[in-house]
């Protein structure tokens, strides 16, 4: 028997791909992914002769055409120079054009998709997105330059279109514990809030019966801590910092981390996670939290809306593994003049939208916006808990994550019958087979199946909202803004560096 999967010159980012998508060890199927210093091939034979005409083009970002096996993706920012295929006949770019080719020869059938994946997923920055809303403004963020989320669900849309062509199950672990459709939850940083106002948001957790994670600014509360303590009783304690910034320098980043969680320890609450402030993310914060031994980070300026990860630096993977929530809060909403049924449906679309991946859906926003639209909040949560059919904290995902990545299954194919072995078996997860435009989910654990005797749903593909194409157009205005709010940032650090010296 041959293994599934023939990987040649294959970056450590698409094998950290592949993971994520928890893929399983084949058996009785060829298939073979081909990386290039230009370009990715997914095929069903060994690497195809391409005699094709390639132009170099920067492209921004990719979007979905007709195509059934990209819908997923969404809109797909890159930002980088692509080796584009003359016969190209799928994903559209910034400029209309189309960018992929899907194609079947003699020899068999294959996708090329324009782009190296150490090439567009290595840290490259952050910058301001703006966000889909048909308000009087766009929402916008500083988020990370590179939609790692997207840039998965192209590479994953691609395989399983192979598979499809071919008529073959296509099987991966679920990306949330059990069967449930997503997975709902709520991070809060405290930022500056004073501890009435916790004390009145933990009351709407506690009455729902939901815990959250509450990333503490120590620094701000450093005196409050002991009354925090009771507050939050039973929610998710974790760190956000002890000052409010996330520094250039390993030795900084460290310190302010460190001071934080000796402040906690000391009553005793013990913090395995952190959330950088205002969402920053560099490579120097990240050592830091390695040196700390942090479990795990959440920031939007590294990745949103994607799958918990392990940034690469140095060619290596960080044991810090990032677990990513949706980067526009409430407070980006109401600046840009929302209304409250605007708001809710703005909520509902992105809940939608995560369960249709089933994705899990961490919403990140302030204690502050849970009082002032409590309501509102309520109406939020009810539908995301409803709709995800599971709720988590980030800690607790975290751990199941942790688990996941170390679960390995076999998969031997004979037709419509599968002979799967499992390791560790385990309740918590599951499998999901997808098959002719449906899936089945099963649990996580040894056995031979018959895909006919199978329980099969139909999957729900996302339809591609073709204004979103205007977020990427911001006004000069935001970027105005956002430079001169940068600069006061800097000032303040500046003068806080200096009343410390």
């Amino acid at each position: 028997m041959n293994n599934w999967l023939v990987m040649q010159n294959v970056s450590l980012y698409l094998q950290h791909i592949l993971k994520q998508e928890g893929l399983p060890n084949y058996y009785n199927i060829g298939f073979y992914i081909t990386e290039t210093p230009h370009y990715l091939i997914i095929s069903d034979v060994p690497v195809p002769l391409l005699n094709k005409e390639f132009r170099r083009k920067k492209v921004a970002y990719i979007t979905p055409d007709d195509s059934d096996f990209l819908s997923h993706a969404g809109l797909v920012d890159i930002n980088t120079s692509c080796w584009i295929p003359s016969e190209a006949n799928c994903g559209k770019s910034n400029t209309g054009e189309s960018i992929i080719l899907s194609e079947e020869t003699e020899e068999g059938r294959y996708i090329l998709i324009p782009f190296n994946t150490k090439q567009v997923l290595k840290h490259r920055g952050s910058t301001i997105k703006g966000f889909f809303l048909p308000a009087s403004k766009l929402p916008y963020e500083k988020v990370s330059s590179t939609d790692r989320g997207g840039i998965r669900r192209l590479v994953i849309a691609a395989i399983q279109e192979i598979f499809r062509q071919k008529g073959i199950p296509y099987i991966r672990i679920s990306y949330v514990p059990g069967n449930s459709p997503s997975l709902f939850g709520i991070r809060l940083d405290t930022d500056f809030c004073p501890l009435p106002v916790i004390k009145q948001a933990v009351n709407l957790a506690d009455k729902i019966g939901m815990r959250w994670t509450w990333f503490i600014n120590t620094g701000a509360l450093a005196s409050a801590l002991k009354d925090l303590k009771s507050i939050l009783a039973g929610q998710d304690i974790q760190i956000h910092c002890y000052r409010h910034w996330v520094y250039e320098q390993v030795d900084e980043n460290r310190k302010n981390i460190s001071t934080a969680r000796e402040l906690l320890n000391k009553h005793g609450i013990n913090p395995t996670g952190v959330a950088g402030p205002y969402g920053e993310w560099n490579i120097n914060f990240q050592r830091a939290l390695e040196q700390l031994g942090i479990e795990y980070s959440s920031e939007f300026s590294y990745s949103y809306d994607d799958l918990p990860g392990r940034p690469i630096i140095d060619n290596q993977k960080s044991p810090v593994v990032q677990i990513p929530v949706h980067p526009v809060s409430m407070g980006r909403l109401a600046w840009a003049k929302a209304n409250h049924k605007a708001i809710l449906k703005y909520y509902q679309g992105l809940i939608d939208r995560q369960v249709a991946r089933s994705e899990p859906c961490f919403i990140y926003d302030h204690p502050e916006w849970i009082v002032k639209y409590k309501e509102l909040w309520q109406d939020i949560i009810q539908y995301g808990k409803e709709r995800c059919g599971n709720w988590s904290t980030l800690t607790e995902y975290y751990q199941w994550w942790c688990g996941r990545e170390r679960s390995s299954y076999t998969v031997i194919a004979n037709g419509k019958d599968l002979e799967i072995k499992a390791e560790p078996p385990t309740r918590e997860m599951s499998l999901v087979i997808n098959y002719n435009g449906q899936k089945a989910v099963i649990p996580f654990s040894s056995e031979r199946i018959n895909i006919d005797n199978l329980v099969w749903t139909e999957i729900t593909y996302l339809k591609f909202n073709r204004l979103e194409v205007y977020t990427r157009r911001l006004p000069f205005s935001y970027l105005l803004y956002e430079n001169l709010r940068e600069i006061r940032k800097q000032l303040i650090l500046q003068k806080e560096k200096k009343e410390r010296e």
